[in-house]
């Protein structure tokens, strides 16, 4: 079947074609999907992503280009050398639920990243701090957009295997990247068994003020800035890891086996997932 995502996007068309058994084929880009048909052709983009967001992602883009990014950064694919993780978790903790983990979260990650190395001009950068977080990770991910290929024959769905459609500019994201996980990796080390987890650019480990004051402080000798979040559960459970915050007001739970997370927005009660 269509993926869930995709056929939600575009539910009315998708249905009629079913229906009619009308044959299609949808590309999926990062946040965009084009649907071709006998009826003609259509674009959808994530509704999440507004006109300043799409306006954004150009501008990247043409600064990138004009400016020969490509031949700046190093064209290291951190994620074939098995470097770049995004996620760690200490295998101890699973098993175990917490009540007493302090989160720290960096301030604008990946934005500050590319502004760091240089990837987008200052006037950028302030331009993305107007904008929300998936606008500005969606402009740095469309460097090393990939592209999957779905089509449907009347009868039944094929998905084929993602392709990559940047090849001349994904190593600046691996590079973006790379800034802020090599910066967790260090917090990481720096805790040794107070570590609990960390994704993407927030790290989790034992209530204590030194343990504070240190991941401050190497955040900070990375040009980075951060802040403290307070979680009442998390749960260490079959590689799953469940979070529960209701100072960001939301649940996060994250998947070692789909190597992904799922966000839930939560009410001021307090309430378990199970």
């Amino acid at each position: 079947m269509l993926l869930k995502r995709e056929k939600k996007a575009m539910s009315p068309v998708v249905a009629f074609c079913e229906r009619n058994e009308i044959p299609f084929t949808i590309l999926r880009t990062n946040r965009t999907f084009t649907m071709k048909s006998s009826i003609g052709n259509r674009l959808f983009t994530d509704n999440r992503i507004g006109l300043r967001g799409l306006n954004l992602i150009t501008t990247v883009k043409a600064y990138v280009k004009k400016h020969k990014i490509n031949d700046e950064i190093a064209r290291k694919d951190y994620r074939k050398e098995e470097e770049l993780t995004y996620v760690e978790v200490n295998p101890k903790r699973y098993g175990n639920k917490y009540t007493s983990l302090i989160e720290i979260d960096v301030d604008n990650a990946y934005w500050h990243a590319a502004r760091k190395l240089e990837v987008i001009s200052k006037e950028i950068y302030e331009r993305g701090l107007t904008v929300g977080k998936i606008e500005r990770l969606a402009s740095l991910g469309s460097l090393a957009k990939t592209t999957r290929k779905i089509t449907f024959d009347g009868k039944k769905y094929k998905i084929e295997p993602r392709y990559a459609g940047s090849e001349d500019t994904k190593h600046i994201w691996y590079a973006i990247s790379w800034e802020v996980d090599k910066m967790m990796k260090k917090c990481m080390k720096a805790l040794k068994n107070d570590f609990a987890f960390y994704w993407v650019d927030a790290i989790f480990f034992e209530n204590k003020r030194n343990n504070i004051e240190m991941v401050k402080t190497i955040v900070k000798k990375h040009g980075f800035t951060c802040k403290k979040v307070t979680n009442e559960i998390c749960d260490f459970k079959n590689f799953t890891v469940f979070v529960h915050s209701k100072q960001k007001g939301k649940k996060v739970e994250w998947s070692k086996f789909l190597g992904r997370q799922f966000c839930y927005n939560i009410s001021s009660k307090l309430t378990k997932k199970n």
